[in-house]
């Protein structure tokens, strides 16, 4: 148990010393302040990346910095970064049709994101399964690999 505050050295009360609080609550406020600040920052971040005000690489540099300052932990920046990316392609899908441009745009934003393929088919299965359709209803089908159609006779 500590008995200073391990950010600005300030004594802790009784209560605050037991209860195994390591920073004063001065210090506590502070704390939660720059943790909604970077939270803002990543979702506007984000909201600007998707709306395609700014460029990928930007973005990754914005959300690298976020992280780097340590208050949002990759967990937190991950579920913000999956609401962000279902947000996205909802607005992005919401007409059932995946254009080529909107493909494209849709790649760059996942790159940032980090989402790859796999996490397409485990994390985002609704949406993958809905950018197949809405692609489809563009009148792009997926392209197979070494299929082979089976005619019937007849």
């Amino acid at each position: 148990m500590s008995s200073t505050c391990q950010l600005c050295g300030a004594k802790l009360g009784l209560l605050k010393r037991f209860s195994g609080a390591k920073i004063c609550p001065a210090c506590e406020e502070l704390e939660r302040k720059r943790l909604e600040k970077a939270t803002l920052e990543c979702a506007q971040l984000l909201e600007k990346l998707w709306k395609g005000e700014i460029l990928a690489e930007d973005a990754t540099k914005g959300l690298t910095t976020i992280r780097g300052q340590g208050y949002l932990t990759g967990e937190v920046q991950e579920i913000m970064i999956a609401v962000a990316f279902r947000e996205f392609c909802d607005e992005l899908l919401k007409d059932d049709i995946l254009t080529a441009d909107e493909e494209q745009r849709l790649l760059t934003v996942a790159k940032v994101m980090d989402i790859d393929q796999e996490k397409l088919q485990t994390q985002f299965r609704d949406v993958l399964n809905h950018l197949v359709v809405a692609r489809v209803n563009d009148g792009r089908l997926p392209v197979l690999e070494g299929a082979k159609i089976l005619i019937k006779k007849g």
